[in-house]
């Protein structure tokens, strides 16, 4: 299953980095937002709850702003899951809830 391409970027004015999925619960497609702080490769892996790789997809940065990343979700089972983001020095996750296709 491979994430859909690139949605969309809004030039960043620095700050603190974030990572949020959209909606949530997540039923079906999720939109994966990043305000990136700097250029480069930012990675991303959905964990299930027992630790299982689920989904490994990422998001090239060409300088500082807000990119989203739609992304398919519907074939995963329901329940929770952990989106771990990186950017090879810092890490960051947020919880997904997955409610149906």
């Amino acid at each position: 299953m491979a994430p859909a391409a690139q949605a969309g970027v809004r030039p960043g004015e620095g700050g603190r980095r974030t990572v949020k999925v959209m909606p949530h619960p997540v039923r079906g497609q999720a939109i994966i937002e990043v305000q990136a702080l700097q250029a480069g490769t930012y990675h991303f892996r959905l964990l299930n709850m027992q630790g299982d790789e689920v989904l490994v997809f990422s998001i090239p940065v060409m300088q500082p702003g807000t990119y989203f990343q739609a992304v398919d979700l519907g074939e995963l089972p329901k329940g929770p899951y952990l989106l771990i983001e990186h950017d090879g020095s810092r890490r960051e996750s947020s919880s997904v809830i997955i409610v149906g296709p």
